[in-house]
């Protein structure tokens, strides 16, 4: 009988050395899970707060003679950084690194709700043909088309 009792205490102290160990890693696993969608939902609505629009007249001149100049307002909740580093711009289906891009804003340092950023990318459009400018932010995408003559 002693022997019974023995051998059901080893198997209780083997199972639950074996849950204290599972336990212990989904704890872990739990916390990843838990950090990495509290990233994902800040990066989300930072994603949603944010939205541009370029407002550049396609009708008018778009170059300032070196440069193809797209203005592009904050259209979103929330402040935008504006350096060239922040911007993902695409000109005529070719990526264009920041050194190729400056940006300006006319009154402040700061491209808050409602604030237009000019930005001059050092490409010149093609004559003839439909130019196209992407400019990206945070996820956010507009497209600019214009015609050079």
């Amino acid at each position: 009988m002693a022997s019974v009792s023995v051998s059901t205490l080893i198997i209780f102290i083997a199972a639950v050395t074996v849950a204290a160990g599972v336990s212990g890693m989904l704890v872990g696993t739990v916390s990843d899970i838990s950090q990495s969608m509290e990233t994902q939902g800040e990066s989300m609505q930072e994603s949603l707060e944010t939205d541009i629009q370029v407002i550049s007249d396609p009708e008018s001149s778009v170059t300032d003679g070196t440069d193809t100049v797209v203005l592009v307002k904050n259209t979103g909740s929330r402040t935008l950084p504006s350096s060239p580093d922040a911007l993902d711009i695409v000109y005529n289906g070719e990526f264009v690194p920041s050194s190729d891009t400056t940006t300006t804003l006319p009154d402040d340092d700061t491209w808050k709700q409602g604030a237009v950023l000019r930005v001059a990318v050092d490409r010149l459009p093609t004559t003839g043909e439909e130019n196209r400018v992407v400019v990206i932010v945070n996820q956010q995408e507009e497209v600019f088309r214009f015609y050079a003559e």
